[in-house]
């Protein structure tokens, strides 16, 4: 029994928040290979293994001695899932699912395997946040991916029907407009960003358009002209081989003046202050979880948008014998924030997924498009200045 970590114990308290992570196949792929490849993870990662309870003041995790890993994987016959406009809403349902108590905190689901003609094939690995952020689900993912010298497992994996997974009430800590994914050469994220502020400064300023575009999004306040980004964190710990904890740190930038404030000794900071302050930390990783999500909703509202960047393999791997050709990430939104998006570099792609809050006026899919559009003629205006 180990104690969890503060920063993993942040987002345990927060709740049934998950990171869900989506890899796209064109190939049928294997759910025995799989199901092998998984074992093998869980095997080097006893994280994946793990439990974890409440112990106050925090968290601890032990080894669940009936893990099983037939019991974190499941296929998934969806005929409806033909496109990927419909996978997009079945990834939407999914992540409003709750994982089963009791057990380490992760599912895998394998969506129609076979690649038959008219149905489109992923694999949706459900993370309970407390258990990884988005570089620790990459992490998870990496150490999956690529085996090649994995026998498949010599008996048929559980199926699981929708319906009866989707048949409990969905979770209400998912309170947004919905999700969707698009596609950007990264090299043109790359180029978007050649004006002198990188790839993250050219996100900033596509999401700042975006929010500040009343026809596409009803912020519900007046805008702060605050974004709110993450960067990785390379920490180095002498069990970083088996720990799949919190990497990622928010910074922010502004993208227009701010009016000056008095000063106060009873504010509360932000949260490019509360991620440092100790006893925010605490409070939001041991006060009671209405607390703990009143404070996060009141420091992630002072932003209009939320940005994780997290680099990806740069080259295509497999999973069960299949090669992936899209990986996408759906983060939780912790707060009444106008847009929240997630950007994974992925084999030469950025792999975008655009979540509004509730106050967007048109479908997530024509933000995602507005947003890709800014960033195209961001990099179109670079190349341009560059001859």
């Amino acid at each position: 029994m180990r104690p969890v970590s503060l920063s993993d114990a942040i987002f345990f308290n927060l709740g049934d928040r998950y990171i869900t992570s989506v890899c796209l196949f064109e190939t049928p792929l294997d759910p025995r290979r799989l199901r092998a490849e998984l074992a093998d993870a869980a095997a080097e990662n006893p994280a994946l293994r793990e439990k974890v309870r409440r112990r106050w003041p925090g968290f601890v995790a032990a080894l669940d001695p009936a893990f099983d890993i037939d019991r974190h994987i499941a296929v998934m016959r969806a005929p409806e899932v033909v496109d990927d406009a419909t996978l997009v809403a079945f990834i939407d349902r999914l992540r409003r699912v709750r994982l089963p108590k009791g057990r380490p905190p992760w599912r895998a689901f394998v969506i129609n395997p076979e690649a038959a003609p008219g149905t489109r094939s992923a694999v949706a690995f459900h993370f309970k946040h407390g258990l990884s952020d988005g570089m620790g689900a990459l992490q998870a993912f990496v150490a999956i991916a690529g085996r090649r010298d994995v026998a498949p497992a010599p008996r048929p994996v559980a199926e699981i029907a929708p319906a009866e997974l989707f048949a409990g009430r969905p979770n209400p800590l998912v309170d947004d407009a919905g999700i969707a994914f698009a596609m950007l050469n990264r090299r043109r994220l790359t180029r978007a960003g050649d004006g002198g502020n990188g790839a993250t400064g050219a996100l900033v300023e596509a999401c700042a358009a975006v929010v500040a575009d009343d026809g596409l999004i009803d912020a519900g306040r007046p805008t702060t002209g605050r974004i709110a980004h993450t960067r990785v964190l390379m920490r180095r710990r002498a069990s970083e081989a088996s720990d799949l904890g919190n990497h990622l740190e928010t910074a922010f930038t502004e993208t227009r003046p701010q009016a000056p404030r008095k000063p106060s000794r009873f504010r509360l900071p932000g949260i490019e202050r509360a991620q440092t302050s100790s006893w925010s930390q605490h409070l939001v990783a041991k006060a009671p979880p209405p607390i703990a999500r009143l404070a996060m909703r009141i420091w992630i509202s002072r932003f209009d948008a939320m940005i994780s960047l997290i680099p990806g393999p740069t080259r295509a791997v497999a999973l069960g014998g299949a090669e992936i050709t899209a990986v996408f990430g759906v983060p939780p939104l912790s707060g009444p924030i106008p847009l929240a998006v997630a950007v994974i570099t992925y084999a030469g792609t950025a792999h975008l997924t655009v979540i509004p809050g509730k106050g967007a006026r048109v479908p997530p899919a024509a933000i995602a498009a507005r947003l890709v559009a800014e960033l195209e003629a961001r990099a179109d205006t670079a190349a341009e200045a560059a001859q």
